[in-house]
């Protein structure tokens, strides 16, 4: 029984061909709307982790900046000399310069409150408000940021960066800078995030400190107990929770290693996830207008194309009864060629014929251009038979290279040296074994003895039963191109050798640069002395050499008496001139093994190795009896107060002798100037 052949009508067969064509498309639209929507939630979540910690840093940074300024006023000179006045003043000045913090207490070992810029100084005022924070200073001796507690002066909620005033290496004030939850709202407000975000800073215990949304309900309250512990485990990351008021929302955050701190940034989750379903929805919407247009213009494509093949029956038929045929007229640009192309298709079966003879004679005229092609390019062709074992050149390759046919083996040492004959029969015995061809540059003795060149290539010819029988390939004259190889290497030697010196020279020069920029770096350009950095290092090897070996030093400090009133009364050129010429003779009254710096404006160090109490004292009055004894170009006799130290066994650092020297330069300042004062012992200090 025969079967009956379906045949389909254009129509169907376009109309099909468009939905199939379509249909693996609307599948991976599909899998592409449901990636792209997780990979959008994903990429939200990742820029909403980022926006926590950039907000983060500015947390960090504004903790930071406190704690720098709990510390410069800790080490004031009016904090160390007791003097609260002073530090009261000095304090509100401060903090309004430095626009970070709103008061500065200043708190005894008992926890009582001595100093509050809230407060006029001498107002009574109550005990610190977190008495453990103030007893870990005490026994730490290291610098304490609290949590958020309640203040003892405005009894709100605060939070204090606590640090040690220490006199003699001994505690004896804890100093705090206090800041108010408003101070973190105004650094959310400059982030500017969406109005429906909610954003939160937790101190490390995981109270809410600032809340962008509801502060007044929530700061002080602890945060949703399941998403202040995925902070404690992972750090930084996204999840899915519920805020105090009880919104969805997904919540990125971020914890500093720093201070320990977090910032929670809460999306709603309608919010979040409704913006990437109406993105998702214009695409559909997009893709089923396509898919609709599609399936229209294969229709219409269709209808044309069968009318445009049944008019092609009639010339068709005309064609096969060897009549003429007029090409019909056709909507279908190539429909209408292929009727053209049957009224023409007896004058092409004729033309063929004449077309014939004349390829003939143009492939004998390309091979004629071929040979004299390799002949310009110097190439040739070779065959080796395996089973006789000679190698034949061609014409071309004979004229070359002189050599003629020969077997493989009468080549060595005759046409190729004897090196490179070793090479070639390698490649052979490969490319037999491998069925693969080669490529190889050979040394080949030329006609006349001298020495060529030849790039030859190889491929293996294989019998039916798939043995190798013969190799072939193609050889050409490269001697030129290696002369010129051999000549551009020669080149880049010389090169690199001039590179190589150039290099040494530039080296050289940044050294002596780099020797320049770190001279300036420890040097005073108005005296020439070293400066304060210098100094530094100095003290820091002399005091390190005393604690090795015992070795004695001693710290001068030396500070120009009414230096301002010079400047105010002469102008700040001949206050710089004074500064020159007393650096000259200060430099010129000690000893070459003594180190001179400035160690900042008026005021000048000497450090005195080998120097003991007595010999420094002798030293310093050497040199202040030479300063009141000079004449100063401009301005005329200045005088000079001079504080002396030793360093000691028991000091904790170098600073410990600076300190001390600085302490006996404020005795000499404060008993009539022009004097000099040794510091005085450890028991009197006490």
């Amino acid at each position: 029984m025969a079967w009956a052949v379906r045949r389909w009508r254009v129509r169907t067969v376009l109309i099909g061909l468009v939905l199939a064509s379509l249909l693996p498309g609307l599948i991976g639209a599909g899998v592409l709307f449901v990636r792209e929507y997780r990979t959008g939630l994903a990429e939200r979540e990742k820029d909403h982790v980022a926006a926590a910690r950039m907000l983060l840093r500015s947390v960090d940074e504004q903790l930071d900046k406190a704690r720098v300024l709990a510390q410069t006023l800790a080490t004031a000179n009016a904090t160390l000399r007791g003097d609260l006045p002073a530090l009261h003043a000095r304090s509100r000045e401060l903090l309004a310069l430095a626009g970070v913090g709103r008061n500065v207490v200043l708190t005894d070992a008992s926890g009582q409150q001595v100093l509050n810029t809230l407060r006029e100084y001498g107002e009574p005022l109550p005990r610190h408000g977190n008495p453990d924070l103030v007893r870990r200073v005490f026994e730490t001796g290291a610098p304490v940021m609290s949590d958020l507690y309640t203040g003892g002066v405005l009894r709100r909620p605060v939070i204090s960066i606590d640090v040690p005033v220490k006199r003699d290496g001994r505690v004896i004030y804890d100093l705090s800078i206090g800041l108010m939850p408003g101070d973190f709202d105004a650094l959310a407000a400059n982030a500017r995030f969406p109005g429906e975000w909610i954003v939160v800073i937790f101190d490390r215990s995981g109270t809410i400190v600032a809340r962008s949304q509801a502060p007044e309900r929530f700061v002080g309250q602890k945060g949703a107990a399941d998403f202040i512990e995925r902070i404690a485990q992972t750090g930084e990351g996204t999840m899915q929770t519920k805020t105090l008021e009880g919104i969805d929302v997904v919540s990125a955050y971020s914890r500093s290693a720093a201070t320990g701190w977090s910032v929670g940034i809460g999306v709603p989750r309608e919010l979040l996830q409704g913006e990437l379903r109406r993105a998702l929805a214009a695409l559909a919407m997009i893709f089923a207008v396509l898919f609709a247009a599609g399936v229209g213009l294969a229709t219409a494509a269709a209808t044309m194309i069968g009318r445009s093949m049944r008019a092609l029956v009639a010339p068709a038929m005309a064609l096969g009864a060897g009549e003429g045929a007029a090409p019909p007229g056709t909507s279908i640009r190539e429909a209408d060629e292929v009727g053209h192309a049957i009224g023409e298709a007896a004058d092409l079966l004729a033309a063929r014929t004449r077309e014939l003879r004349d390829a003939n004679a143009a492939l004998r005229a390309r091979e004629a251009e071929l040979r004299e092609a390799q002949r310009i390019a110097r190439l040739g062709s070779w065959h080796w038979s395996r089973a006789r074992g000679d190698v034949e050149l061609s014409d071309e390759a004979r004229e070359l290279f002189g050599h003629g046919h020969c077997t493989f083996e009468e080549m060595r040492g005759t046409v190729l040296p004897v090196e490179d004959w070793e090479r070639a029969s390698e490649a052979v015995r490969l490319a037999v074994r491998t069925r693969e061809g080669f490529q190889v540059e050979l040394a080949v003795n030329g006609p006349g003895g001298e020495r060529m060149w030849a790039d030859v290539t190889c491929r293996p010819l294989a019998d039916a039963q798939g043995e190798i029988v013969a190799l072939m390939g193609t050889v050409q004259d490269v001697t030129e191109r290696r002369r010129a190889q051999d000549a551009l290497r020669e080149s880049e030697a010389r090169f690199r050798e001039q590179l190589a010196r150039q290099v040494a020279e530039r080296t050289a020069q940044l050294t002596e640069a780099n020797h320049a920029l770190e001279r300036a770096v420890r040097q005073d350009t108005l005296t020439g002395l070293d400066n304060r950095l210098s100094a530094n290092e100095r003290l820091r090897a002399e005091f390190a050499r005393m604690k090795r070996g015992g070795h004695p030093c001693a710290v001068v400090l030396l500070d120009i008496d009414r230096f301002k009133s010079i400047n105010d009364r002469f102008g700040h050129e001949t206050g710089d001139e004074v500064l020159r010429s007393f650096a000259l003779s200060l430099r010129e009254s000690l000893r070459e093994t003594d180190f001179v710096a400035r160690f900042g404006g008026e005021e000048f160090i000497a450090i005195l190795p080998e120097t003991t109490e007595e010999g420094a004292m002798q030293a310093a009055e050497k040199v202040r009896a030479a300063i009141e004894a000079g004449r100063f170009p401009g301005f005329g006799s200045v005088t000079v107060s001079i504080g002396v130290s030793c360093a000691r066994p028991g000091d904790a650092s170098e600073g410990d002798a600076v300190r001390r020297a600085d302490s006996a330069l404020y005795r000499a300042k404060g008993e009539g100037r022009n004097t000099v004062r040794l510091a005085q012992a450890a028991v009197a200090q006490a």
